[in-house]
């Protein structure tokens, strides 16, 4: 049984409550989300398969609340925390071509166009890693974003 401080942990009820939002609105509601995960591990004290089994399916919902609010925050002109939202995605997951396109346009609307063309080969060495490169919509970005 989860304790009352588990129960405010990153939960599927309160990321579809946040989802429901829109705008800035949803941004606030997506990283008190975040803030309730970050406090610390589900049920801490507990180790098993099913504990492990629901961390990792908690961590996976974490990293999508991240990307999500990063855009978000994107959306909202919020570019310093949308850039600190989504290196922490690509910490968690640096296979995330999603995310690498947008540190791509983010860079772009901060005028880094170095910045564009250093996240673009982060992407492709991520990628390659897994015998993977990037896709056409990523390699189309970085050609109109180099315009």
């Amino acid at each position: 049984m989860e304790s009352s401080s588990d129960a405010i942990r990153l939960s599927p009820t309160r990321y579809r409550q946040a989802a429901r939002l829109r705008g800035a609105e949803r941004l606030t509601a997506t990283l008190a989300t975040l803030e309730a995960y970050d406090r610390g591990p589900y049920l801490p004290d507990f180790s098993s398969g099913w504990v492990e089994e629901r961390r990792e399916h908690l961590r996976e919902l974490a990293t999508d609340a991240r990307y999500e609010a990063a855009e978000l925050a994107y959306a909202e002109g919020r570019l310093g925390e949308a850039r600190q939202l989504v290196g922490e995605v690509l910490a968690a997951d640096p296979l995330r071509e999603a995310a690498w396109r947008l540190t791509m346009r983010l860079a772009s609307a901060l005028g880094d166009e170095d910045g564009v063309i250093r996240a673009y080969r982060r992407c492709e060495e991520a990628l390659a890693a897994v015998g993977a490169e990037p896709a056409p919509t990523t390699r189309q970005l970085l050609q109109q974003l180099r315009r």
